[in-house]
């Protein structure tokens, strides 16, 4: 096992195993020893699940031995407090699985798996509770007897200028010169000693060190913000409805706005991970994120230097070998099968309108599995909403896109993929005979046709899927309206950036032939929303009518819009929780002058207002990491991982001409937000792979898993689902969100998760689709719009001299 006892200002190389040991304090009475046990060695590409191998880098932790004081002594040659070595006071300690195997060894019908060999390995948070501080400046030894195969002494210097402590938070990415607000935050949850005291910390000097420098570019002073006993969310997911389970303490240094990189140093507590302030600083993630979406393209090779994982097309007729004869189209209709997955129920109706083969290929790949849905239809629609918001800050050769360098904006690049998707799908329809020029592919897959893994069970990638048949949806008035209104939305944007369509697409037209084609296609029931509302006519025809309206000032759009409009009955269905939101938007764009009445805009621009508060600093504030989102949305599908700024962000834009001081409100809470996610969190984790310190290191993805060109890593630009409410997901397995607090056999200390805090429940569980999985659509998309926002923002200029700090609020 490794042991990591962290000191970070300092360490030693141990040469046993040739591992690297690093050491450092949580603050100037607690030292932290983490244990990492080892890691899984992950089957590849045609090897099975079983071939999964845990490796242990010695053995596993003994936490009787590691929990006792006698384990341990601390001494110093320069403080006379630690001339003779000490023993700490206490431990508490925190432990987790975070490395899990994907095996079934056997089967019991309560239980679920029963593996006869490890299936994962565990990490250990260890605090030593001094019996007296550490000494600024003073050196110390600790010696941790038999606990490590990697060294038992371990050497450091208390200088909390250099020293990272794992209490100190911040955006590892960076903060802009002009943020309104820009906080680090000071905290820690112990495991079974809950939040560590930082009580004697309050009123300590905290400083902006200059990393080239090694000066102090600033200092402030400690404050308290928030007791673990806040409540963070309207749901019941986390102990006290708090999700870091610690008394927080903050840092201001919203005035300093000098570019440069730093470290934030805390007396008596130690520094961060090193960020940047810098007007460019969330170019990089923007660019990252919307490369991850760029590589969910299906239909193509994806190649270098546009991906760190090259691929051959997948799921491609023409392209991909083996594949002909393979992607079928059917008649049957999204809307009229039961459930909006895959069940085995509805394959006798998918199978009852199957007309033939059909020539498409072009959407995108749902997450780590390789479907089409009818949600993924949100992602043009918001890449087109956030670049109207700011259409002179995106441009050409700014994302690292095959498209880079065609004169087009590369924002408009990626929101066109989808589209023509649909408009090819169309038009295959009715080249083949097959319909009357509606749009199918609201769904596309192949689930009830054979498995995601080879025949003979092993792991392929999507381009290796050739032995089962795929199919397309049918043509439908819900998907042909979204086309509808995502067509015009383009043909708008398109002249907005001054630019053509690269083929020539009159967008104008397929708007009005889809969206006269809905019209006409209605069958009786279709206006019952669907799927627990996530289908919904009125909805999606709202956003086709406001967008031909828009285009092409047809009065009769604006009348079915003013008449869908009318069915909604509450704010949150107007404006928030459904596709209305999309509509609404796009009609609240509108000059006054265009609309006769201004009733109905009167109540979109109110709807989307109260959206826009209730998104950024109506849920910041009550936030002790001032991050912003649903105050009600549960803990799933990225809410503990992602930035949900998008109705902030809209919001923003739509009232920035009409109300420019409450526009103006929102913008603090933007990067205050992604703050959070890009470090400011409990596990000072960078919620996208391959940024900053600390990203995640494991998720379900199987193109990732099972990559020939590179084997073994993580595919970047991702952003996960992340830490998960408990939930009952029936059989108990390494698929399972649960598996690693199952009751026979639980990787986690405290055992009991329920007393967990909601965003430390990341477990790197790369099996479990729930949490280590994403969608293009959630966690992915919120992330882009944020990211992309924050990198198009002028903020506006701080006073040239002097800053009069905000007021610290104290929230409990």
């Amino acid at each position: 096992m490794r042991v990591l006892v962290f000191i970070l200002f300092a360490f030693i190389q141990s040469n046993s195993f040739g591992q690297q040991a690093d050491v450092a304090p949580l603050n100037s009475r607690v030292v932290l020893v983490h244990v990492n046990e080892g890691y899984v060695q992950y089957h590849g590409n045609g090897q099975q699940n079983s071939n999964d191998v845990v490796v242990f880098q010695g053995a596993p932790l003994n936490t009787t031995a590691a929990g006792q004081t006698g384990s341990y002594a601390l001494q110093s040659s320069d403080d006379p407090t630690y001339t003779l070595p000490q023993q700490p006071l206490s431990i508490n300690r925190k432990s987790k699985g975070t490395a899990f195997a994907w095996f079934c060894d056997g089967w019991d019908n309560t239980l679920g798996c029963i593996n006869s060999r490890p299936d994962h390995t565990k990490e250990h948070w260890i605090y030593l509770n001094l019996p007296q501080p550490l000494q600024p400046g003073k050196s110390y030894t600790l010696t941790t007897g038999s606990l490590a195969n990697n060294g038992n002494v371990w050497a450091f210097t208390f200088d909390t200028h250099t020293s990272r402590s794992e209490a100190v938070h911040v955006n590892q990415v960076g903060y802009k010169p002009n943020a309104p607000l820009k906080f680090g935050y000071v905290y820690q949850w112990a495991g079974d000693g809950g939040s560590v005291p930082f009580n004697g910390y309050q009123g300590k000097a905290f400083q902006l060190i200059d990393v080239r420098t090694n000066q102090v570019a600033f200092s402030g002073t400690l404050a308290f913000r928030a007791t673990p006993t806040l409540a963070e969310t309207g749901q019941t997911d986390t102990p006290n409805g708090n999700f870091s389970g610690a008394t927080v303490y903050e840092c201001d240094f919203s005035c300093f706005r000098q570019p440069g990189t730093y470290r934030l140093a805390v007396d008596e507590v130690g520094c961060s991970f090193p960020f940047d302030i810098g007007n460019a600083v969330y170019n990089e993630p923007f660019r990252l994120v919307m490369n991850g979406l760029y590589k969910q393209r299906s239909g193509i090779e994806l190649m270098t230097p546009y991906s760190d994982q090259p691929r051959p097309a997948p799921h491609n007729p023409t392209l991909t070998p083996g594949f002909a004869n393979r992607l079928k189209y059917t008649t049957t209709r999204y809307p009229d099968v039961t459930n909006s997955d895959a069940t085995p129920g509805d394959k006798a109706a998918w199978e009852a309108g199957l007309k033939g083969t059909i020539d498409t290929w072009g959407w995108y790949q749902d997450a780590g599995d390789w479907d089409a849905y009818f949600s993924h239809a949100s992602v043009p629609a918001t890449l087109m909403a956030l670049f109207e918001s700011f259409p002179d800050r995106f441009n050409d050769g700014q994302l690292n896109l095959p498209e880079q360098a065609n004169g087009r904006p590369d924002l408009l690049d990626e929101a066109r993929w989808l589209i023509r998707f649909y408009h090819r799908t169309r038009h295959a329809i009715l080249d083949a005979g097959y319909g009357t020029g509606g749009v199918g592919g609201a769904r596309v897959m192949g689930d009830l046709w054979g498995a995601d893994a080879a025949p003979d069970g092993s792991g392929r990638g999507s381009w290796q899927d050739t032995t089962r048949d795929w199919y397309v949806s049918g043509e439908d008035p819900f998907m042909t309206y979204r086309y509808a209104g995502l067509a015009a939305q383009f043909a708008y944007c398109l002249t907005l950036a001054g630019v053509a369509d690269p083929e020539g697409i009159n967008w104008q037209q397929e708007a009005t032939e889809a969206y006269a084609w809905a019209t006409a296609n209605i069958r009786s029931g279709d206006l019952n929303p669907r799927f627990d509302g996530a289908l919904n006519l009125y909805h999606t025809r709202l956003y086709a009518s406001a967008a031909l309206f828009r285009l092409t000032g047809e009065q009769s759009y604006h009348s079915q819009f003013l008449s869908d409009w009318a069915t909604l009955g509450t704010r949150n269905e107007r404006a928030a929780d459904s596709d209305a939101k999309y509509g609404a938007w796009l009609y609240a764009l509108l000059p006054s002058t265009r609309i006769p009445d201004p009733t109905a805009l009167t109540q979109v621009l109110a709807a989307v207002e109260a959206q826009a508060d209730f998104s950024t600093f109506e849920t910041a504030n009550k936030r002790a990491a001032r991050w912003g989102g649903n105050w009600y949305f549960p803990m799933l599908v990225g809410q503990s991982t992602s930035p949900m700024l998008t109705e902030g962000v809209l919001g923003y834009r739509i009232l920035r001409d009409r109300k420019p001081a409450k526009a103006s409100q929102y913008l603090p809470y933007f990067g205050t937000t992604a703050d959070y996610f890009l470090g400011n969190n409990p596990l000072n984790q960078t919620w996208v792979t391959g940024l900053g310190e600390r990203p995640p290191s494991q998720i379900f993805h199987l193109d990732s898993w099972f990559s020939l060109s590179a084997p073994g890593t993580v595919r970047t630009g991702v952003v996960p689902y992340g830490p998960w409410r408990v939930q009952d997901f029936g059989a108990m397995g390494p698929w399972n969100l649960n598996w690693p607090y199952r009751a026979n056999a639980p990787t986690i200390y405290p055992t009991d998760i329920t007393v967990w805090p909601g965003h430390e429940r990341w477990f790197s569980q790369r099996s479990a689709p729930l949490t280590g999985e994403f969608t293009i659509h959630q966690s992915q998309l919120w992330s882009i719009v944020a990211y992309g926002a924050l990198a198009a923002l002028r903020e506006p200029a701080l006073p040239e001299s002097g800053c009069v700090p905000v007021s610290s609020e104290r929230i409990r």
